[in-house]
């Protein structure tokens, strides 16, 4: 199943605790560059969850859409909303 980032907002909790859970990314990129886009820190997660496996592309209107199972979906909607 395919998951929009920007129609589960809440879904950007699970994305900061699963690739992010010490901030290091985001602290760097507000240390390394006075003004840090929006859509750097979105990159640099994006290839963060590339790395732990999951499938995501980011569309032209800056979208992120994760594949993921229908199950964990589910699990996540359960715990985070």
């Amino acid at each position: 199943m395919l998951v929009s980032l920007n129609k589960n907002m809440w879904l950007w909790k699970w994305v900061y605790e699963t690739v992010d859970p010490d901030n290091s990314v985001y602290e760097y990129l507000l240390s390394a560059y006075a003004k840090t886009r929006p859509s750097e820190i979105r990159n640099k997660m994006v290839e963060r969850l590339v790395d732990k496996g999951y499938t995501v592309k980011i569309t032209s209107g800056q979208d992120v859409i994760i594949a993921m199972s229908e199950e964990e979906f589910t699990f996540l909607k359960l715990k985070y909303q």
